[in-house]
């Protein structure tokens, strides 16, 4: 089945995280079946204003109960991880299982250099690679484990497809139907780039790109398909 969604800039005239937040809403209203921001610190105009994605993102998620909603795409290189997994995790929970996590090196050379940070490629692309690494396994620790089957099932509310019987609701640390058990993570990659991150292009697709919801432990692929950000 075929999924829409809005891609949003949070820059210029669209930087302000109540507006957004009133576009996100209105979406879903007519139909939409996700919403993503960007991932800025700037842009390239200094006068424009930027929102913060997650910050916004967690105001979308509470206004809203059924859209698909994350990041796209996440530049992990400029993050830490472990910050990235805590508010992933706090955002997969407030928004019942609906984000959709997604990672890439940026766009953009300045969101490095101007805050003292190595904008080469490969050296991004080498810690796009394990900090995916490090997402996965923290994940484990800070999302609930699934649930046992009980004899009284009911559906889950707000799955898009493919439902399946899980056990009734608790008010913390419920997982989804489209959400499977966290299984282990592929071996830690070295500390040298692979031929594969040294290809990767600038633009916020590359192929070291992980896009998945937080409470898989190994990246699949996206069930949305967001509007590309421009270079």
């Amino acid at each position: 089945m075929v999924r829409y969604a809005i891609g949003l800039p949070n820059v210029g005239e669209f930087g302000d995280p109540a507006l957004l937040t009133e576009l996100a809403v209105a979406a879903e209203e007519h139909g939409w079946d996700g919403v993503y921001l960007w991932d800025h610190l700037l842009y390239h105009d200094p006068a424009w204003p930027v929102a913060n994605p997650t910050v916004t993102l967690s105001a979308i998620a509470a206004r809203t109960h059924r859209i698909r909603l994350g990041i796209l795409m996440t530049a992990l290189p400029r993050r830490r991880v472990q910050t990235v997994a805590k508010e992933t995790a706090t955002l997969d929970r407030l928004s019942a299982g609906r984000l959709v996590f997604g990672a890439g090196l940026g766009s953009m050379d300045t969101e490095y250099t101007d805050f003292g940070e190595d904008p080469d490629l490969k050296t991004r692309a080498a810690k796009l690679d394990h900090g995916l690494y490090d997402l996965t396994h923290l994940w484990q620790r800070l999302l609930p484990p699934p649930r046992p089957a009980t004899p009284h099932p009911h559906l889950v509310p707000g799955t898009l497809a493919h439902p399946r019987r899980l056990p009734p609701r608790r008010p913390m640390g419920r997982r989804h139907a489209h959400l499977p058990p966290v299984r282990p993570g592929p071996p830690r990659p070295p500390r040298q780039s692979s031929p594969r991150s040294s290809t990767t292009s600038p633009n916020n697709a590359a192929p070291s790109t992980a896009t998945t919801s937080p409470s898989k432990a190994a990246p699949p692929t996206a069930s949305s398909t967001p509007t590309p950000e421009p270079a």
